[in-house]
């Protein structure tokens, strides 16, 4: 009994650290895929001021420069996204593959192990796919459409400031030197008495200190946490256990809205758990359950070695040779 219970409390501790491990690796993930976004705005205003520098004397100057502002961005920055978005759905699908070969050595010698890993793939490419294609989303935009929204947005902003600096007679050399200075730091820091006497009136009253660089990495920030919790709702399909999902709100002062603190501790079934709001923070938890109801992973532990022994058991390991 001394043995068991220390296992059972050793179990607890390795599941609750598991899910504190997921919720700070996806916040990892997301800061290292903001600091890969900011290096490519660095990177695509540096060739957008090569492109406007060397047609400057031509009327449609600003215009070549932002196409290929705007091109070289979203190619750049849909990669990043792509990258972390795989990084995320591989962290949570592994997490339940440790969760159900833990302490059973043997897995890795069996077809059940390699059935788990095969699911693992096969969860992975579609849960990708979905995010990409924008199949969790009413619209159905796909990722590339979002984020060219996005920075177009941040073209726009980039052409008007060229294009209002130009209305109130400043030269290249000023224009160049100002739109670098706002690019790289001062849509950040400069107030909007600033960016006026910087980029001139016509920007200022059109966009006042708006960031250039907001709405994607609010787009990144937001398709992350989907990507984490699509791929949540589909682990049941490499853990069979994993059949709802457990709300936890951020509860961030003046962040966190009603909705998602009415939802604080609230269970749902996989295929019934909303996704957060745009730029949200709040995550779900998969929760273990044996026909719907919910067990403890001691209860989960037990009835995978009676399925691996052929004792009577739920039959929910069976799930893992259905086709998905």
């Amino acid at each position: 009994n001394l043995k068991k219970n220390i296992w059972v409390v050793n179990m607890n501790r390795y599941l609750n650290d598991l899910n504190n491990y997921l919720k700070r690796n996806k916040l990892k993930l997301n800061k290292q895929e903001q600091q890969a976004i900011l290096k490519a705005y660095n990177k695509a205003f540096d060739s957008m001021l090569k492109q406007y520098k060397a047609n400057s004397h031509k009327k449609n100057a600003t215009q070549i420069a932002r196409t290929a502002y705007c091109k070289q961005l979203h190619n750049e920055i849909l990669k990043i996204i792509k990258e972390y978005n795989m990084k995320v759905t591989d962290n949570i699908l592994n997490a339940h593959v440790d969760i159900l070969t833990k302490d059973v050595d043997y897995y890795k010698d069996t077809d059940l192990y390699k059935e788990i890993k095969k699911n693992v793939n096969i969860v992975n490419r579609q849960v990708i796919e979905q995010m990409i294609k924008g199949q969790i989303y009413k619209d159905g935009q796909g990722l590339s459409k979002r984020l060219w929204k996005s920075v177009s947005r941040s073209g726009d902003k980039i052409e008007e400031a060229i294009t209002s600096m130009i209305a109130e007679g400043k030269g290249a050399t000023e224009i160049a030197k100002n739109l670098t200075q706002f690019a790289k730091q001062g849509h950040k820091t400069w107030d909007k008495a600033k960016i006026k006497e910087k980029l001139g009136s016509a920007y200022a009253n059109r966009y006042g200190a708006g960031g250039i660089d907001y709405e994607a990495l609010r787009l990144a920030r937001t398709t992350l946490n989907h990507q984490a919790q699509l791929t949540q709702k589909n682990a049941n399909k490499v853990n069979p256990y994993a059949q709802k999902l457990k709300w936890h709100s951020d509860h961030q002062a003046g962040r966190t809205c009603q909705q998602c603190e009415d939802r604080d501790g609230k269970i749902f079934d996989v295929e019934d758990c909303p996704f957060d709001h745009p730029n949200g923070s709040c995550h779900p938890e998969n929760i273990f359950c044996i026909n719907g109801k919910e067990v403890s992973n001691i209860q989960m532990a037990e009835d995978i070695g009676k399925w691996i022994r052929g004792e009577e058991n739920s039959g929910t390991m069976d799930i893992l040779y259905e086709d998905l």
